[in-house]
Order: structure tokens, then C-alpha cells, then sequence
């Protein structure tokens, strides 16, 4: 009994050590004036059990921005087969929702109507269904301050299709620019995607957008994006470390780390001195930082 009753404290003990700790804040230092922006990771979060909404739905990104207040948010990006943008993570269709395919199979009529099904805390969602990017920005078109929109694109098609895969990225940079040249909103949305070549022919269609290089921050991607001119960088925060920080700071790069979840991770990321952080887990972040 005694035993148990040591055990039940020393956890306890644990858990209060980790759960008091804090980061320093005054050792912050960024492009930011030393303020980290809190970055919602697919608008809430991924799921979890403190998530209960899917990630990238409307639903989930307005309760970040408007309920939370974050500084932004990052979206998974895909090309509809009429050339739409819409916003959706995963590879198929039917992993999530109850449609069936690929989004690039379908108009974005046809996507619109697919509906989220399941999650952590519940079997069913009330009416989540898929979204297109343009709802998201015209629904922050009027707002001051606007949120940064982090968009993640996924260009790499995973079911069978019959289209030349240069023609398919052609399209995707067009859906692009013509998305800037409409709503003049290269300002407050960053592309993402860890396709260099990729990143290049967006820069060569819309060279005023800003564009974040997703890979291992090191060296030489620090070169790489400051010789292209490019917003920043962004990476997992695992083999980062401060002084890789600075030295894409001291190349005018901003740097977007993630994906955070717990306490000690946020900690660890804080204290490298990003520009962003994506969290799956928003309240911890703002307490932390708060």
C-alpha cells in the first residue's frame, strides 16, 4: 500500500515539474520584434482529444483565428480537377470523409459536398464537409489584422491518372497566381512545400509572393533560400538548433518551426528563437508564451 501511495506522489511530482515549466522569453530573438507567432496547425490542430474538429475545415479554422486568436494558420492545399484550390490533408478521399478518390479526380462542386466522418471524440461530426481556399480568404479579406495563412501544397498525385504530371504543376502555379491577382493577398499568405523546383516556378509566375522552403535547416538550405530570395524556411524542429536560427535571422529569413503537442517540446522550440511555431495544441502555446 505504502508503496502504491510513493508511486501515486512521485508522479504527481513528475508531472507538476514538467507541468511548471516555462520558457525564457526575454532570450527571444527574431524577425518579429522577438514575438513567435502561433501558428494553428490545419487551423485547430490535428485531431486529438482536445481537437474535435477536422483539420482544415472552415469550422476549425475560424474558431483558431476568431476564437483563439492566433496570428495564423497552416493548410494542406490541393488542386481540384477543375483547377480549384481546396483544402484537404490527406492523399484519398475516403481516409477522412465519405467520398472516394483523390481531389484531383473531381470538380470542387463534387468536392464541396464531401463530409468529414470521424474522430477522437466523437463517431460523427454535425456537417464539416471539404472547403475551398478562396471561402477561407474572403472570409479575412476585410480583417485587420489579417491572419497569416501558411499554405502547404501537396502536389504529389496518389491515384492512378492519365495527365502529365508537369502539365498537372502548371495548372497548380496558374490556380495560384490567379488566386494573388484576385485577391491581392501575397501580403498574408506564405507558400509552403518542400519541392524546390516547385517553389521556383511559382516564384517565376508570381515573383512577388512569399515563399517558405520546407526541408532540414541547415547550412546549406539557408544558402539556398537566401540566394532565391525567399521569405523563409521552415522544418521540424528535431536537429535544430539556435544558432541555425540566427544564422537564417542574420539572412533575413524568417523561420517556421513545428509541430509542437506537449509542454517540453514548445519550451525547446521557444528557445531557439523562431518567427513561427505550427501547434497542434494552441492553448498550451498562448500560456506558454502569454
Amino acid at each position: 500500500m505504502m508503496k502504491k501511495i510513493f508511486l501515486y506522489l512521485f508522479l504527481l511530482l513528475i508531472i507538476g515539474l514538467f507541468g511548471c515549466q516555462k520558457a525564457d522569453l526575454s532570450q527571444v530573438e527574431n524577425l518579429r520584434e522577438n514575438k513567435i507567432g502561433i501558428i494553428g496547425h490545419g487551423g485547430l490542430g490535428f485531431l486529438s482529444p482536445q481537437v474535435n474538429l477536422p483539420s482544415n475545415t472552415f469550422e476549425g479554422i475560424t474558431k483558431a483565428v476568431e476564437g483563439y486568436g492566433v496570428e495564423g494558420v497552416e493548410l494542406d492545399v490541393q488542386l481540384s480537377r477543375d483547377g480549384k484550390l481546396i483544402l484537404y490533408h490527406d492523399s484519398r478521399l475516403q481516409t477522412l470523409t465519405d467520398c472516394f478518390g483523390c481531389i484531383y479526380q473531381f470538380d470542387l462542386e463534387e468536392l464541396e459536398t464531401c463530409k468529414y466522418l470521424r474522430g477522437f471524440n466523437t463517431q460523427h461530426f454535425n456537417d464539416q464537409r471539404l472547403v475551398s481556399l478562396d471561402k477561407i480568404i474572403e472570409r479575412y479579406m476585410d480583417r485587420d489584422p489579417k491572419p497569416y495563412i501558411f499554405l502547404d501544397l501537396k502536389t504529389s498525385p496518389d491515384c492512378p491518372h492519365t495527365f502529365e504530371y508537369s502539365n498537372f504543376l502548371d495548372s497548380f502555379a496558374i490556380s495560384l497566381q490567379e488566386l494573388f491577382e484576385r485577391y491581392n493577398c501575397q501580403d498574408w499568405l506564405i507558400i509552403e512545400s518542400a519541392d524546390f523546383s516547385f517553389l521556383k516556378k511559382i516564384q517565376n509566375t508570381t515573383p512577388e509572393v512569399k515563399l517558405s522552403f520546407f526541408t532540414l535547416l541547415d547550412d546549406s538550405a539557408i544558402q539556398l533560400a537566401a540566394e532565391n530570395d525567399f521569405f523563409g524556411l521552415s522544418a521540424n524542429f528535431e536537429g535544430v538548433n539556435r544558432a541555425l536560427v540566427q544564422k537564417a535571422h542574420a539572412e533575413n529569413l524568417f523561420v517556421t518551426l513545428g509541430i509542437l503537442k506537449i509542454r517540453r517540446d514548445a519550451i525547446e522550440m521557444i528557445e531557439m528563437s523562431p518567427d513561427f511555431i505550427y501547434t497542434d495544441n494552441i492553448p498550451l502555446l498562448q500560456e506558454i508564451l502569454n
